[in-house]
């Protein structure tokens, strides 16, 4: 039987935010810790919690979630 090897690379939770692949696990560090609970579980995708914490943070802070 053969044998699959799992790339060397690390897998990255990527979702999509202004255009950009981005790695979710280093946007959440950057994150309001508030607002990602409040959006924990009510989500099914990683992408789906970008997207839903990208609008909470606007509406919080009224600026753009800003990952660089």
């Amino acid at each position: 039987s053969a044998v699959l090897h799992s790339t060397p690379e690390k897998t990255m939770n990527a979702v999509t935010y202004t255009g950009k692949t981005i790695d979710i696990d280093a946007a959440r560090m950057l994150m309001d810790d508030e607002l990602c609970e409040a959006i924990h579980g009510t989500v099914e995708t990683e992408q789906e919690f970008m997207d839903a914490y990208a609008a909470a943070h606007g509406e919080k802070y009224g600026t753009e979630f800003v990952f660089a």
